[in-house]
């Protein structure tokens, strides 16, 4: 992905998800920095706030540490 991105520069945008967690998203950004991810933050098959919250939680810790 850091190839492609790095390849088309502005012209596009890679967007990483599937699968892409509070427990994950630090790891996935130390390889793929970008300023653009795709999340379901689901729980048991719907849309979870909790889940929502503590992404967002995950992000802000990436980005102040």
């Amino acid at each position: 992905m850091h190839n492609m991105q790095r390849h088309a520069g502005e012209r596009i945008t890679i967007l990483p998800g599937g699968g892409i967690r509070k427990d994950n998203v630090g790891a996935l950004l130390d390889v793929f920095p970008t300023r653009e991810r795709l999340s379901s933050c689901r729980g048991s098959g719907a849309l979870d706030p909790d889940e929502v919250k503590a992404l967002a939680d995950a992000l802000d810790r990436h980005h102040s540490g």
